[in-house]
């Protein structure tokens, strides 16, 4: 269920560019078939082939997403490709993001 990507003619470049838009990416050389960032991954640059897993700290909550948010005071994740942060436990605190 792959999104296709937009071709376009340049003409001040006088340049055809087809590429997938960031948040998605496209491991087919033949064909462009643009498939969204699954949660937990994001692609932030155009034309990429894979996504990168939000490291340790951060989160991506929905697939398409070109950056991962970090988590907020009071919670964490202690693993790469996250879809949310956890509560810290009792008695102890994470002031940071």
């Amino acid at each position: 269920h792959g999104i296709r990507c937009v071709r376009y003619w340049h003409l001040t470049n006088v340049l055809w560019q087809t590429a997938c838009f960031p948040g998605f990416f496209s491991n087919s050389t033949e064909t462009l078939n643009c498939t969204a960032c699954p949660a937990g991954s994001v692609q932030p640059e155009f034309g990429q082939s894979a996504c990168v897993a939000c490291i340790a700290g951060r989160f991506s909550p929905i697939e398409g997403r070109i950056s991962c948010d970090p988590c907020s005071p009071g919670t964490y994740v202690g693993t790469n490709g996250s879809l949310t942060c956890l509560n810290c436990p009792l008695s102890t605190k994470q002031p940071k993001e």
